[in-house]
């Protein structure tokens, strides 16, 4: 089965365009609910910023439950960027996960953009 790549401009989770999203300094939003069953585990984050950013994620296999995901040490492996203030593209590996969404704290007054990119399998649904 052949893999593609494919980007989208993350929703928050009232269903609005994460681009130029405005944050207020200490506040927490959520993206929208994101399905990784057809993920091929590479995945890559295309963030714009003015000022600082704490980035996370949580999976979830119902969109109602969600977890932070841990390794058999028990260290966290959610993080996907601490203390951002400038554009980066990242890339993490969100694997085994139905679904995720992301947690975005703003640490200072800030605009932000994400765009998720995601290797997955061509499925035609």
């Amino acid at each position: 089965m052949l893999s593609v790549i494919k980007s989208k401009i993350i929703k928050d989770k009232s269903n609005n365009d994460w681009s130029d999203k405005v944050l207020a300094n200490s506040s927490t939003t959520y993206s929208e609910t994101l399905p990784f069953f057809h993920s091929d585990g590479f995945t890559s984050l295309l963030v714009k910023t003015t000022d600082s950013i704490t980035i996370t994620f949580e999976v979830s296999v119902d969109k109602v439950n969600w977890y932070v995901p841990y390794d058999i040490n028990g260290t966290g492996l959610n993080e996907v960027t601490t203390a951002l203030t400038g554009d980066r593209w990242i890339s993490f590996a969100p694997q085994i996960a139905g679904y995720i969404r992301f947690k975005v704290v703003a640490n200072a007054d800030t605009t932000t953009s994400l765009t998720l990119i995601q290797k997955k399998k061509d499925i035609k649904i």
